[in-house]
């Protein structure tokens, strides 16, 4: 039996650089892991010879972590059999937080433990990139300026652990919806990527918000109006800055410490459906056999 703990992530900042000819997005962010996570307990199950996938929360149709076994019985050549999956959910869904991309991080990782199998990175990352485009990155988790896709990374040395809340409504969004009404050429916020990393490696955490910001955020907020005002909530509550994460519906505050951070908590717990401390972590998955 293998465990996994599987960690969100945040956009620290989220630019849309452009329309590829595809129709996806070129982006320019900087993913963050964060102490929010899924749980995994993955086993053999000598019975059956399929995967079971048993979770506290709803499953629609097939689990990423069935197409995670797949793929890594097919570029390892071991033959498929049976596996028993349980997901203990903690990361909210339709949060932009990648939850589901955490729990197929974990996954590879975990069947690797199992089967006592070391893949190679790039076959890590091949297999990861298939299965979504945050994958990649939660394979290793920390800090990363992610371009392309999401699918390049380049590391950043973050040596301060940074402190967030993490407040979610009860609705979320749909990341093809809010893609379909991007227009790159009349985007009316965006951040300074290269800027904000200057601030995170040298420890100027006060100067983070100078240069921060989501260009998916106003539209995201034009169809859910209620990020706008938790953003509100957050700044009003002292911290640093504030932002939504991915293509929502999450905000996430910025403190300067874990204090302020819970004074915050303690004021919007009963007001919003989902509030949440969080810090960073350097990992995207930890695996315990």
């Amino acid at each position: 039996m293998v465990r996994m703990l599987c960690y969100a992530k945040l956009n620290l900042t989220l630019d849309v650089v452009a329309k590829r000819p595809d129709g996806y997005h070129e982006l320019d962010s900087i993913f963050h892991t964060v102490s929010i996570y899924d749980r995994l307990t993955l086993s053999r199950d000598h019975v059956s010879d399929s995967i079971t996938v048993t979770c506290n929360k709803p499953i629609q149709g097939e689990n990423i972590v069935t197409a995670a076994a797949r793929i890594f019985f097919k570029i390892t050549g071991i033959e498929p059999c049976g596996l028993k999956v349980n997901i203990e959910k903690n990361i909210p869904i339709q949060a932009g937080m990648g939850g589901g991309s955490a729990d197929a991080a974990g996954m590879l990782h975990g069947l690797c433990a199992l089967f006592h199998v070391e893949l190679k990175p790039s076959l890590m990352h091949k297999a990861a990139l298939y299965l979504g485009a945050d994958v990649p990155f939660l394979l290793h988790g920390g800090t990363a300026i992610a371009s392309g896709i999401g699918e390049q990374l380049y590391p950043v040395d973050c040596k301060q652990t940074l402190h967030f809340l993490v407040v979610k409504p009860n609705e979320g969004l749909s990341t093809r919806e809010i893609f379909s009404r991007v227009d790159v050429n009349n985007l009316s916020s965006w951040p300074d990527t290269h800027s904000f990393v200057a601030a995170l490696q040298e420890g100027r955490t006060r100067d983070l918000g100078a240069s921060a910001g989501n260009s998916l955020e106003p539209i995201a907020a034009d169809l859910l109006p209620v990020i706008r005002q938790i953003k509100t909530d957050l700044t009003n509550m002292d911290a640093i800055y504030a932002s939504m994460t991915g293509t929502g519906s999450a905000v996430f505050g910025v403190f300067d410490s874990k204090l302020a951070a819970l004074r915050a908590y303690e004021k919007l717990v009963g007001k919003y459906d989902y509030v949440e401390y969080a810090f960073s972590v350097p990992n995207g998955v930890e695996v315990f056999r």
